[in-house]
C-alpha cells in the first residue's frame, strides 16, 4: 500500500502473516521498492513498473524455496499491483481486498519540487508516478496468469462487479467475500484502526482451501 494506507494496514498485515504462520504457510512480508525499508526512493523515475517488479521478485523469491504458484494478498492499491504483476507471475490464488480505486479521500499536500506531486502521510508521490497511477486500467488486461482470484470487500460495488466478470473472461476462477471491516481499518484515524479479525480469518479459511 502507499501513503496512509501504508500506515493503516501495517498492524493487520502482521496479524494476517501470524495466523497464516500459525496455519502452516510460508509468509513473506516486503516493501515496494523505495518505500518502508526497501531501496530506493519514492521520487526515482518508473516508480509503477519499479513497484510491480518488486510483487515479481517477491514470488520469484517464494518459488526458489520450493513455492510454485504463490498466494497473494494486496489491500487497495496494493491490490492493483498485484494484479499487474499477475500478468507476469504464475500465482496461486489473488486475494484482492477493497480492490483499489478507492472509495476513500485522503488530504493532499502539494509535493516541495513539482507541481503536480502529492505528499501523501509523508509518502512522496512524483507528478509522473501519479500519472502512471492514473493511467492504470485492470480491465484492460488481457492476461492473468492467477489459478483463483477472490475478493474481499464491504459490499460489492459496479467497480468489483466488472473486475469479477473481466477476470471470468480470462478463464480465471472467481468468488468474493462480502464482509464489513475494511472501513473501520482504513477510513479511519490510523491510530483508531480496528484490525477486522473476520477478514483475516477468512483469508487464511480462503488459502487453506486451495
Amino acid at each position: 500500500p502507499l501513503g496512509y494506507e501504508f500506515v493503516a494496514t501495517y498492524r493487520a498485515y502482521r496479524a494476517l502473516a501470524i495466523r497464516l504462520v500459525d496455519a502452516g504457510f510460508d509468509v513473506l512480508r516486503f516493501d515496494l521498492d523505495g518505500t518502508g525499508n526497501s531501496a530506493g526512493f519514492e521520487g526515482d523515475s518508473a516508480r509503477l513498473s519499479a513497484w510491480k517488479s518488486s510483487v515479481i521478485e517477491a514470488v520469484r523469491m517464494l518459488e526458489s524455496i520450493g513455492h510454485s504458484r504463490p498466494h497473494v494478498v494486496g489491500v487497495r492499491f496494493g491490490a492493483a499491483l498485484a494484479v499487474l504483476a499477475s500478468t507476469e507471475a504464475e500465482l496461486g490464488t489473488l486475494v484482492l481486498w477493497d480492490p483499489w480505486p478507492s472509495k476513500r479521500t485522503v488530504r493532499t499536500m502539494h509535493g516541495p519540487t513539482d507541481p503536480g506531486s502529492l505528499v501523501i502521510a509523508g509518502h512522496y508521490i512524483s507528478a509522473e508516478t501519479l500519472a502512471d497511477i492514473r493511467a492504470i486500467d485492470i480491465t484492460g488486461l488481457d492476461h492473468c496468469a492467477a489459478e483463483a482470484v477472490t475478493f474481499i470487500v464491504d459490499d460489492v460495488s459496479p467497480y468489483v462487479e466488472s473486475l469479477m466478470r473481466h477476470f471470468e473472461a480470462l478463464a480465471v476462477k472467481v468468488s468474493c467475500l462480502t464482509i464489513p471491516g475494511t472501513t473501520e481499518l482504513l477510513d479511519v484515524l490510523a491510530e483508531t484502526a480496528v484490525v477486522p479479525g473476520r477478514i483475516v480469518e477468512a483469508i487464511v479459511d480462503t488459502l487453506a482451501a486451495r
